[in-house]
């Protein structure tokens, strides 16, 4: 089973039939970067959040530990995103904050969707 936020990345990568390299230059970063954060290394959050986007899939999709659609995240993937800060949020009321957060700071892609190509010229 896939149970790190890494083991996951590489999951959904290879299901989209990526290299690390090929992910690395679609999200401007190093292919060392990549696998680092797909070995345990934590990756940042705005980070995360273009790779959730070039794989096409929800971030929630990476931070989720084994989870059915539509079932809560558990807390400590929660306090995992947010830093290891507690929070009694519910999940919804969570992540409206964080789209809203991204959103704030010009990182969130409609969506899930932008074509960050366009950053890397």
């Amino acid at each position: 089973m896939n149970n790190t936020i890494g083991q996951r990345l590489a999951r959904l990568r290879d299901e989209k039939g990526l290299s690390q390299t090929a992910l690395a230059e679609l999200v401007g970063t190093t292919d060392k970067y990549i696998n680092d954060i797909e070995h345990g290394r934590p990756g940042g959050i705005a980070l995360l959040a273009k790779i959730a986007a070039v794989l096409d899939v929800p971030l929630e999709e990476v931070y989720r530990k084994g989870k059915k659609e539509g079932e809560n995240m558990e807390k400590q993937t929660l306090i995992e995103i947010n830093g290891c800060v507690e929070t009694d949020l519910s999940h919804d009321q969570w992540l409206d904050k964080f789209i809203d957060w991204l959103e704030s700071r010009g990182e969130y892609f409609n969506g899930g969707t932008k074509d960050i190509t366009d950053e890397q010229e």
